[in-house]
């Protein structure tokens, strides 16, 4: 028996960031949590994996973001 859940999801960013190099992950993350006003990690990976909304402009500068450490497609992905 399939047990569905009832939890909303949205875009995931996965993808761009396992497409950043090993170290570029943590300067990327910092300047995301910077730009977004993010104040803990758990809301940075809420945000990762599609569980938390964001808005057009977060999106704008998350690819902003990756664009600067050279990862400019294939970045949003349904969430996992």
């Amino acid at each position: 028996m399939e047990v569905k859940s009832n939890t909303k999801t949205y875009k995931s960013f996965k993808n761009g960031v396992n497409q950043l190099k090993r170290n570029s992950f943590e300067p990327f993350k910092q300047e995301v949590m910077m730009f977004l006003s993010m104040t803990s990690n758990s809301t940075y990976y809420s945000k990762q994996k599609g569980v938390r909304p964001m808005s057009p402009s977060d999106m704008a500068t998350i690819e902003r973001i990756f664009k600067k450490h050279g990862v400019t497609q294939n970045i949003w992905s349904d969430p996992t």
